[in-house]
């Protein structure tokens, strides 16, 4: 949360007014590579896909294609949990194998 109100001051808007070039711009960065940049020593490698999910939750942010590579399915793991995701995975899985 702290990455999100800095980037709240340095923008001089709210969060839920923000384009998603400026969620990229702000906090997500457009690479995970980027972001340990951006943040050298200040935050771990693992709080990207967080900041992610909570952008989505929000409903501030769904223009992934700007993120770069990055694993969907973890994200989707922390968005809806691994059962919902399995849920809805396995009936395409079940088509895939026949």
């Amino acid at each position: 949360m702290g990455i999100i109100l800095y980037a709240c001051a340095t923008t001089q808007q709210a969060f839920w007014a923000w384009s998603p070039v400026t969620w990229i711009d702000a906090v997500l960065t457009p690479s995970q590579q980027a972001f340990q940049r951006t943040y050298p020593g200040w935050i771990d490698g693992a709080v990207r896909p967080y900041l992610v999910a909570i952008a989505y939750l929000l409903d501030c942010f769904a223009a992934f294609e700007l993120l770069g590579p990055f694993n969907r399915v973890a994200l989707a793991h922390r968005v809806f949990g691994p059962a919902h995701v399995q849920q809805a995975v396995e009936p395409i899985l079940t088509t895939l194998r026949t």
